[in-house]
């Protein structure tokens, strides 16, 4: 059956209010308003390179990595999902180090902030060896984007390229692996880093949401989705959903093996964004 594809950036009121189990003060997400549809002009009229990739490994060891367990496709076997993660991320690792020397790899670990781990190189052992090393830790109800987008901005430096036509020096990608059913993903202290790098049209955002069955009654994972979806609504950026086995991880991981600046744009493909009001 053929899905639709995501709906729109998100055009509630300034302030969403969220209200977590178990809490009685809600949460506020502060949101600012970006022109996407300009953005979008641009984005889809870049130069088809293969130029240097910076790719920011953003891993998730929460605690529930531990806990959720993923099953081979035949059923025989199964394993934790944190080490499935590694798995697949040393393998993704591996191949695009084979692609291209020159991409580098950081790393930033998820606790109840974005905690940056290590700058970007192409010393790709270097990057495995610390995400090998990264155990399951205890994560609260939300995690703040803020954090993520300010870090990597404090950190790495978007390419400036005045012309379109040029070709730019390198590019930025996120590749962001969130594992939580419950942990809903807000801008708690504002939008401003967010902003500033995505308007930069050589910065990307792929997600991919690795959780238990969607159940409203046990679980928030339509709710975590929607807005990890809308956090980069560009078309260059990847979105991927992972549920039930090992091997649709590693299919997911194949799909981004692809040059950001190369690959189709995801709603041309046969692997559309789920929509979050879908199992």
């Amino acid at each position: 059956m053929e899905t639709k594809d995501p709906p729109p950036f998100s055009t509630h009121s300034p302030h969403t209010v969220v209200t977590m189990k178990d809490t009685a003060e809600p949460f506020r997400e502060e949101e600012d308003r970006i022109n996407y549809p300009q953005l979008n002009d641009v984005y889809c009229s870049l130069p088809a390179v293969s130029c240097t990739e910076k790719i920011i490994i953003c891993m998730d060891p929460s605690m529930e990595t531990a806990g959720h367990v993923l099953k081979s496709k035949e059923g025989s076997n199964q394993e934790s999902l944190i080490n499935i993660c590694k798995n697949a991320l040393e393998m993704f690792i591996c191949t695009k180090s084979a692609i291209n020397k020159r991409h580098q790899f950081g790393l930033i670990t998820l606790c109840n902030s974005a905690a940056w781990t290590r700058d970007p190189s192409s010393a790709k052992d270097e990057v495995i060896r610390d995400m090998r090393h990264l155990d399951p830790i205890d994560v609260e109800d939300i995690f703040d984007l803020t954090t993520l987008f300010a870090v990597v901005k404090n950190r790495v430096k978007l390419p400036v390229v005045t012309d379109p036509r040029t070709p730019p020096p390198y590019i930025v990608r996120l590749l962001f692996l969130y594992c939580r059913s419950d942990c809903i993903p807000l801008f708690l202290n504002g939008r401003e880093s967010h902003r500033e790098m995505i308007e930069n049209p050589y910065f990307f955002f792929d997600v991919v949401y690795i959780h238990k069955p969607t159940n409203p009654e046990r679980n928030r994972c339509r709710t975590i989705q929607e807005r990890l979806w809308n956090v980069d609504p560009r078309p260059r950026s990847y979105k991927l959903d992972v549920t039930q086995t090992m091997t649709s991880l590693y299919d997911a991981m194949s799909k981004l093996l692809g040059h950001p600046l190369q690959r189709p744009l995801q709603k041309n493909l046969n692997f559309k964004p789920t929509p979050p009001y879908l199992d």
